[in-house]
């Protein structure tokens, strides 16, 4: 009181402690970073139940919660257990660019970090946190604590002009890591068993073919795009051009990137799987495709921000460094198979969002993206 009146503040009245309220907005109360509509009750959606218009639907329904210096994300197994793979067998070489896991659980039992071959000790693993509600789900449910990494996302660097050509190039170097990585010696599948194609065609084809009536309603371009899309990813296959790594990330769009203070890099979500097989390895042109998927705007998409002229300047200087950094890091990687890739990426996600202005905008790129490869036969 007595600063106040040294400093001449006025005031009516001053209360000391927390007020009484209804609802507390604080990093140790209802966490906005989490899901805070959840914790209000007030999730909002039209009269169809789709999310209005502006909001980020999830790729898929399952929850992430901040506890102190822990993560805690929960989904269905099926969309888990790729990333719970990898985080178990992650080669300490490249150990540093991801969270460290502390504890997962698939059932009623939890794996404890690290412990590959012995058996799963009981749940609680880490003592003080809530585990948060299962989503809904008609199938087993998994959940992972991680180590909380604090830093910002490259999607909002990016789209916030912060994303410089210093940090564009230690996240590249850092992806290379990856993909110089020897792997983990006791995962390791032999080339002959593995099909690096899984990921591409099949997939694809049954997106399509579940939500074609969609695309054809969104697109009139969508079967022909389809057809193009097709046919050079068939050509990608049976001409083997795959570049294999032992280790992949399998989703490092900008969205799965974080910069931390020191300044350092750090990859979040990763695949761990190449069609229905738990694997850390992969093709290196489907991480080098997503990267360039964000080069090309999906954060400004997925963030509703729009992109002014001086955006898409930047992103085209991002895209040459890039461009630069594959030609002399990747040798022999062609970059039209990327700029394929990456467009049979933005047409495969369409379904995977329910904003249609963002659908639009996917099969928008995705056009351009056709339009600048040679035919095929040509």
């Amino acid at each position: 009181l007595k600063s106040m009146e040294d400093l001449n503040i006025p005031y009516d009245e001053i209360h000391f402690g927390q007020p009484n309220a209804d609802l507390y907005i604080d990093r140790a109360v209802a966490c906005a970073s989490a899901d805070a509509e959840k914790d209000i009750g007030w999730r909002l959606k039209d009269r169809k139940g789709m999310p209005e218009d502006g909001m980020v639907a999830a790729r898929h329904f399952n929850e992430v919660q901040l506890s102190g210096d822990y993560v805690i994300k929960t989904a269905s197994t099926a969309v888990l257990r790729g990333e719970i793979f990898f985080y178990q067998h992650v080669p300490e070489d490249i150990a540093d660019i991801f969270p460290e896991l502390i504890s997962c659980s698939t059932g009623p039992y939890t794996v404890g970090k690290l412990e590959k071959d012995g058996p799963p000790c009981p749940t609680d693993a880490v003592s003080g946190l809530v585990m948060p509600s299962s989503p809904r789900s008609s199938g087993p449910i998994s959940s992972m604590t991680l180590q909380r990494i604090r830093g910002v996302t490259f999607s909002h660097l990016v789209t916030s002009r912060c994303l410089t050509p210093g940090r564009l190039q230690l996240f590249l170097k850092a992806l290379r890591r990856i993909h110089s990585s020897p792997g983990d010696p006791s995962t390791t599948i032999p080339l002959a068993e593995i099909n690096l194609g899984d990921n591409y065609l099949p997939k694809l084809r049954k997106r399509y073919a579940m939500h074609k009536t969609m695309y054809d309603f969104l697109f009139s371009d969508a079967p022909s795009m389809f057809e193009r899309i097709c046919a050079e990813l068939e050509k990608y296959v049976e001409e083997c051009r795959y570049h294999h790594a032992n280790v992949i990330h399998g989703d490092p769009v900008f969205s799965n990137i974080l910069l931390t203070e020191t300044p350092s890099i750090a990859l979040l979500d990763m695949r761990g799987e190449v069609g229905s097989q738990l694997t850390m390895q992969g093709d290196m042109l489907y991480d080098l495709s997503k990267v360039y998927q964000s080069l090309l705007g999906y954060d400004f998409i997925i963030l509703n921000q729009p992109m002014q002229e001086r955006d898409a300047e930047i992103l085209e200087d991002l895209r040459e460094i890039f461009h630069d950094f594959v030609n002399h890091e990747y040798p022999g990687v062609d970059f039209n198979d990327i700029i394929k890739l990456t467009a049979s990426h933005y047409f495969g996600i369409v379904p995977l969002h329910t904003n249609q202005k963002h659908q639009l905008a996917y099969l928008e790129t995705c056009k351009v993206l056709l339009s600048s490869i040679t035919p095929l036969g040509q």
